[in-house]
């Protein structure tokens, strides 16, 4: 399933992921008009290294707003992942600036945040092309280059 799914997809990190024991988990239920500010998730003190957000919203459109939007420092091209049934997006608790757009409907989203260290910033990930390990990347699972990993089960679809 999707959770060994994670796992596995978390060996091929090329940056080495420390996690503890703790996580935070939060359900988050946005009403229509909900939205939060750009913000990375953790304030230095709480040892929050990657965060994952699960979403449980059936037949969601784009015209309902609150897409997650993940903040690109280098190239200032930001990336919207919607807040689709089933998807889940992973990324690092104390490096990405994301924040959540207006929503013109209830949004739910399962968020999960796993304590830990890490022993190399994604700055100084390998480039693509690099090394073998993006080979290794299932076809549901997209690397777009934003210092996240989105899991859209519709990528699965011929």
């Amino acid at each position: 399933g999707c959770v060994l799914s994670i796992v596995n997809e978390m060996k091929q990190f090329p940056s080495s992921l420390h996690l503890t024991s703790r996580f935070e988990p939060t359900l988050a239920c946005y009403d229509s008009g909900g939205f939060y500010l750009p913000h990375v998730d953790t304030n230095k003190t709480d040892d929050r290294i990657l965060t994952a957000i699960y979403y449980l919203n059936a037949d969601w459109d784009e015209s309902l707003g609150g897409a997650l939007r993940l903040h690109k420092a280098d190239d200032g091209k930001d990336v919207d992942v919607l807040p689709t049934l089933d998807s889940m997006v992973l990324f690092r608790a104390d490096e990405v600036l994301h924040e959540v757009r207006p929503s013109f409907a209830k949004r739910l989203a399962l968020s999960i945040w796993f304590t830990g260290s890490c022993s190399q910033t994604s700055a100084e990930k390998p480039a693509a092309g690099d090394d073998d390990w993006e080979d290794d990347w299932e076809d549901d699972w997209e690397d777009d280059d934003s210092d996240a990993v989105i899991y859209r089960p519709e990528l699965d679809d011929p």
